[in-house]
């Protein structure tokens, strides 16, 4: 699969989603990544903190857990 494949993916997967608390989780692994130190965080991570982030994945390929941007731009508004 080619890097444009798997950002199609997952941005339809985050579009989709519903859950708060596998977006947050997924905001935070991507916020990990933009770190300037150069630094493996994945490896920095306890054994509990994987399993929630492979967890959260899991539970993103489910049909059921996933929302439409317009229900998560909504959502935002509404919190704000």
């Amino acid at each position: 699969m080619s890097i444009n494949e798997l950002k199609n993916l997952i941005h339809n997967l985050v579009d989709k989603s519903e859950n708060k608390y596998l977006l947050e989780l997924i905001h935070n692994l991507f916020s990990f990544s933009e770190s300037k130190s150069g630094e493996n965080h994945w490896e920095k991570l306890s054994e509990s903190q994987r399993e929630m982030v492979l967890k959260a994945f899991e539970q993103s390929e489910s049909e059921s857990n996933l929302m439409s941007h317009n229900s998560v731009m909504s959502q935002i508004r509404n919190e704000l």
